[in-house]
């Protein structure tokens, strides 16, 4: 998750557009729910097979909704794309039980740790020179981005994981896109269409109905 899904989003993304990588993604909870119902046994109902569904469709409703939006890429981009949808969803599932074991501050300095000797090799391939010639405000940008956004942002996300089912966890990654337009709007005053909230709309409505149909199936057991 921490390693080799961040090279092959890197990769893939290089190889397709910005809408089609976007849509290929959300195909995570799809994954989610397979592995949800092969590892832990938790059923794939109507109702969570609808809010899956549903969420991809409410991202699909976000991209083609944005001006500018293209489609296209090459196969082996998509096929890498894929790939590392699956490798998220084994992420949830692998480290789910893990948190339920340790504590969190213990899972997420082991997975970063990993995830930094995965990253090393691949680091040394690609001109670590190039690190040299980075200026005071990059290095600035580039340590806020790794202390809020990844390391408080898998913390947080670790925390998820171990309250949801793998299901919901990986629903919760369709919300991305709308957050992205929001904060956008908010921050760049980029225009958010009537399209954009819909497809918004559709993706909260997904993910409740999931996370009560998750609910559900809790209380009875």
């Amino acid at each position: 998750g921490i390693g080799i899904y961040y090279i092959l989003e890197a990769i893939g993304i290089s190889m397709t557009s910005a809408a089609l990588s976007s849509l290929i993604l959300a195909l995570v909870p799809v994954f989610g729910l397979i592995g949800d119902r092969m590892i832990f046994k938790n059923k794939i109902t109507p109702m969570k097979l609808t809010g899956v569904i549903a969420s991809v469709v409410g991202v699909a409703v976000i991209i083609l909704g944005t001006s500018g939006s293209k489609i296209s890429g090459s196969l082996t981009g998509i096929g890498i794309l894929i790939i590392a949808c699956i490798i998220w969803a084994a992420y949830v599932i692998i480290v789910k039980p893990l948190n339920e074991k340790y504590s969190m501050l213990t899972v997420t300095t082991a997975l970063f740790i990993s995830g930094t000797i995965v990253e090393i090799p691949i680091f040394l391939l690609y001109k670590p020179e190039s690190v040299l010639g980075l200026s005071i405000g990059n290095w600035i940008s580039i340590i806020a981005v790794a202390a809020v956004c990844i390391t408080l942002g898998q913390l947080l996300y670790l925390i998820g994981v171990r309250r949801l089912s793998v299901t919901v966890s990986s629903i919760m990654m369709n919300l991305l896109p709308f957050v992205a337009i929001i904060v956008s709007w908010i921050v760049f005053r980029e225009m958010l269409t009537p399209i954009q909230l819909t497809g918004g709309i559709i993706i909260i409505a997904a993910i409740t109905f999931v996370a009560l149909d998750g609910g559900r199936e809790s209380g009875e057991d």
